[in-house]
């Protein structure tokens, strides 16, 4: 099988990540579940606009999904159209929501929300842009 150009560049992030120690495996970190069947990634600097014209601060992303602090309440199963700075556009259903405190010493009281990817392909070249934005 031949991998694309966005598998070759993922599996060569995924191997810095791991050196780095920014990569969360599957089924790890705080609050895990047991529910993630992707590694996760630290996202440094970047925003997605969730629900226009509002953005909202990434936590981390797999190539099955994110997760981004809210200071409002999602409910699970709606769908979300997210777009990276306008050039990218990528549907994710809200899995989880639970409280959280966020922001600037941790002073601000939101929500955690989790959600997946419809389209994993795009899930994995949304990973690659975003790890690639933190270079500039």
């Amino acid at each position: 099988m031949v991998m694309s150009v966005w598998e070759r560049e993922y599996n060569r992030l995924l191997r810095l990540g791991r050196e780095k120690g920014e990569v969360v495996e599957a089924d790890e970190g705080p609050g895990s579940s047991g529910h993630r069947g992707m590694p996760r990634f630290a996202v440094k600097a970047a925003h997605v606009i969730i629900k226009v014209p509002t953005t909202f601060e990434l936590v981390d992303v797999s190539i099955a999904g994110l997760s981004f602090v809210s200071p409002n309440k999602f409910t699970i199963g709606e769908v979300l159209m997210l777009t990276l700075d306008k050039a990218f556009v990528i549907e994710a259903e809200v899995k989880d929501c639970k409280p959280e405190t966020y922001g600037e010493g941790k002073q601000q009281q939101g929500y955690r929300v989790g959600c997946s990817f419809t389209d994993q392909e795009q899930g994995l070249q949304l990973l690659v842009m975003l790890k690639e934005l933190e270079k500039y």
